[in-house]
């Protein structure tokens, strides 16, 4: 018969028991071949072609195709619905309270009733019970298998499993579809636009869905409509997914030498139902299948039994999206080249590690970890979604990548946080928290040894570290290590050090006083008297503690006296080490800040943490804060400031550029109702400290530019002093002045400096024209003279006129000639000087 061509056309052939047909070609034409007897199977082999043509069927349990070329139009099908085991080794004890296995676990009342899967994911297998679905209550899905070298497929391939009234219904079955030589023969082509579908029944209501099947293929196309979901009625009652394994023999992963690519699909239904357990993946299935792409979607999730393995080798790409999840009950270890976690997707397990290449998360994923999780990845990190590990106080979070980007997460928190990239550290629209508080004892450290890494619980390390503005990140104990730090949003370590009662110095609580502050730079204030000619001062005995140039300790907390009165913590610890730093935003570690104002609360306040910068450059217009925190109630003390401590690293500690502003300022106290003797204390300002050797015109903590109004001429750590060149009506206009001679202005309405340098209005500038006021005296004078002179002179005048009168009754005129002889002009003359000398006397002296 290999030698002949066998064609059915227009009939029902039907059959019990198993068949096989060998011939040079087969066709089935309009025609229907089924196998009536339980888990029976048709086999045909052509040595050409086989070929089902309008709405041609083969039924059975098992179909095997075996050609050279084999097509199936897009009206004929290949069908073993139903036709797996009714009870399989996939089926449960009992179907009222689990649905079957096969590729996908079916769903469960308890874990102690789930049916376990089995199979593998390239069905290699040629025993009955490794390639069929099982029951509970209806039957599994069969097997197809088409093996041939060019196939075109259009029509259908059906292996799903059955329902029955009041069960769970079957699994589905398997379809393998390969070429004869697909793994010497990477010219493999499969062709069409077929439909095959390998997924469980869909369950009566109230049941338990079975699990999905499986399906390989071997195919360059795209084409087909490819299924292999879990029985659903709704959420905690669907069976997972099969597997689907695609096997592209035509090209390799971008980036290898291999000549191969095999895709594994885990996917459910797209309606948002996730199903109770996982499509298990076992250790011979990845060994066997060398995974390059793994993809879950529809709410699938795909379980990694650890027992069996240690790490789940995916060589070129994960994508996980549409709430899918991957998950196991110990750890979940994956290496790849690409993991994409999209949509509502996640990855949860007690411990988590991720070896890749790069790493995308959505705004809606998750990395969840009762322990651990650590990703390392040789290219980017993109992270927008959930990343957690906080159940136990030993959980973490480390990334280590060439670029580590976290933007729009939900949640990114864990005990311990570690974030080391190669070039650059992007925080951005996220929060980043750390949970772990902390109260060390005893730390010391100097200039060129800071303390080891793992006594902080957040730790960043990178050439270039930003925090955009809406970024917040928050630790107990925080370290970052970069070239350039740049600081827009919030670097928080407040309240997040000493617990109330804790620490050094902490508060005291005392019957017959109000309740202390905590101490740290300063000392906490004392609590305010509860009882006359009672001395709280005596009582308390608050002291001051830690390095001021390298403050490495938390704040100390408040006093507690119970649960409802409760002290307030102190404030954390940041080192920040750096050649450059620019701060637009916050940088604090403050007293823990009370959440509520009770009068009959006894709330006293925890000191303030330290804030430590070791940097080449700094530019700062934000914040540093390390103060006290304010207490609450009646006669409590505030915390005790903090401790900020500048280390400039250049060879003169020169920095500019700080026009922000430092706050170290003790907690406030509680006033006494009635009795303000008897109020609480605030806490003591805490200490700021720097060792900037600043240039001339510069000073301070941060070397500022000497204030509008002061200079500095030397260089070292003198304070700015006032400039007093300037006159009145001047304004001084430059900071920075390092000269005695500041420059300024005239006030408005008193001209230019240019044209009038000792900023003089009208009057004065006119006195000082004239020499001042001894020149305005001098004229003064020298017009009263003339005045004088003018006046004796008309005085003069007119005696002069008078004395004419009477000498001659008249006086001369102009045109009467008077002539005097000689001798007559003697003797008037002498009776002149006479009467003169007689009669007319000075009236001024």
């Amino acid at each position: 018969t290999l030698f002949r061509s066998c064609t059915i056309l227009g009939q029902s052939v039907s059959f019990e028991g198993s068949i096989v047909l060998e011939y040079h070609e087969f066709s089935l034409t309009n025609s229907t071949l089924s196998c009536l007897s339980d888990l029976c199977s048709v086999t045909i082999r052509a040595s050409s072609a086989i070929s089902l043509l309008k709405a041609s069927m083969i039924n059975a349990s098992i179909v095997r195709l075996y050609s050279d070329s084999l097509s199936i139009d897009d009206t004929s099908v290949l069908n073993v619905t139903g036709r797996g085991y009714v009870k399989g080794p996939g089926s449960p004890a009992d179907f009222n309270y689990a649905g079957a296995s096969f590729g996908g676990r079916g769903a469960s009342q308890a874990a102690s009733a789930a049916s376990v899967a089995y199979g593998n994911l390239t069905l290699v297998q040629e025993e009955l019970n490794e390639t069929m679905g099982s029951g509970a209550g209806g039957a599994g899905g069969g097997c197809i298998r088409v093996e041939a070298n060019d196939i075109l497929i259009d029509g259908m391939l059906l292996a799903d499993g059955v329902s029955d009234k009041h069960a769970s219904g079957g699994s589905g079955g398997s379809i393998s579809i390969r070429s004869l030589g697909d793994i010497i023969n990477p010219s493999l082509s499969i062709r069409g636009n077929g439909y095959l579908s390998a997924s469980a029944a869909v369950p009566s209501s109230l049941q338990y869905g079975s699990g999905g099947g499986r399906i390989y293929l071997a195919s360059d196309n795209t084409n087909f409509s490819i299924e292999a979901f879990g029985g659903c009625t709704f959420k905690d009652f669907c069976g997972a997914a099969g597997t689907i394994l695609l096997f592209n023999g035509s090209h390799g992963c971008p980036g290898t030498n291999r000549t191969v690519t095999t895709t594994l699909v885990v996917s459910s239904p797209s309606c948002g139902i996730a199903p109770s357990t996982g499509t298990p993946l076992l250790i011979e299935d990845a060994e066997n299948a060398a995974i390059d792409i793994l993809k879950v979607s529809g709410g699938s999730v795909l379980w990694v039994d650890t027992s069996a393995y240690d790490a789940l080798r995916i060589s070129y790409r994960v994508i996980l999206d549409n709430s899918a999840k991957i998950t196991a009950d110990e750890f979940v270890r994956i290496g790849s080249k690409s993991i994409e976690l999209m949509g509502d997707s996640s990855i949860v397990s007690r411990d988590i590690v991720l070896i890749v290449a790069s790493l995308a998360t959505s705004s809606g994923s998750q990395l969840t970890a009762e322990s651990r999780i650590h990703v390392i990845a040789t290219a980017d990190l993109s992270i927008t979604g959930s990343v957690t590990a906080s159940s136990t106080k030993q959980a973490s979070i480390w990334l280590k990548a060439p670029v580590i980007k976290i933007s729009q997460t939900s949640k990114f928190e864990a005990y311990k946080i570690s974030l080391i990239a190669h070039a650059s550290i992007y925080i951005r629209d996220a929060v980043i928290r750390s949970k772990a508080s902390s109260c060390l004892s005893d730390l010391h450290f100097n200039a060129t040894s800071m303390p080891v890494q793992s006594t902080y619980t957040l730790y960043m390390r990178a050439q270039f570290v930003l925090l955009w503005s809406a970024a917040a990140v928050y630790g107990a104990r925080v370290y970052i290590s970069a070239n350039l730090l740049q600081i827009l949003g919030t670097l928080d370590a407040s309240g997040l050090g000493c617990a109330p009662n804790q620490g050094i110095s902490p508060g005291v609580v005392e019957g017959q006083c109000g309740y202390s502050g905590g101490s740290h730079g300063g000392v906490g204030g004392n609590g305010g008297q509860k009882l006359l000619h009672h001395r709280c001062n005596d009582t308390f005995n608050p002291s001051t503690f830690d390095n001021e140039t390298f403050p490495a300790l938390e704040g100390a907390g408040g006093a507690s006296g119970s649960a409802a009165d409760g002290g307030l913590s102190g404030g954390g610890v940041i080192h920040i080490v750096t050649q450059s730093t620019m701060i637009h935003g916050t940088i604090a570690a403050d007293g823990e800040t009370a959440a509520k104002d009770d009068t009959n609360l006894q709330i006293s306040g925890g000191a303030g943490g330290s804030i430590f910068l070791k940097t080449t450059f700094i530019y700062n217009n934000g914040t540093l804060s390390a103060v006290g925190s304010d207490a609450v109630g009646n006669g409590n003390g505030g915390g005790g400031g903090g401790r900020v401590s500048l280390f400039l690293t250049t060879g003169n500690y020169s920095a500019t550029g700080w026009i922000g502003t430092v706050n170290v300022s003790g907690g406030a106290g509680t006033p006494h109702p009635t009795i303000p003797a008897w109020d609480g204390k605030a806490g003591q300002d805490g200490t700021v400290v720097s060792n900037a050797r600043c240039p001339a015109g510069s000073a301070g903590l941060f070397c500022s530019p000497c204030p509008i109004g002061t200079y500095k001429s030397v260089v070292g750590q003198q304070l700015c002093v006032a400039c007093y060149n300037g006159p009145e009506h001047s304004l001084y206009t430059l900071s920075g002045v390092d000269v005695e001679e500041c420059p300024y202005k005239c006030e408005p309405d008193f001209g230019s400096v240019e044209d009038n340098p000792m900023c003089l209005g009208k009057f004065d500038r006119f006195l000082h024209s004239i020499g001042g006021v001894g020149g305005f005296v001098s004229i003064i004078l020298a017009a009263l003279f003339v005045v004088c002179l003018l006046v004796l002179v008309r005085k003069h005048c007119i005696q002069r006129s008078e004395m004419n009168k009477k000498l001659y009754g008249h006086l001369p005129s102009s045109d009467q000639d008077v002539h005097f002889k000689r001798a007559d002009a003697v003797p008037l003359l002498s009776s002149t000087r006479s009467l003169v000398a007689q009669d007319i006397k000075p009236e001024f002296g």
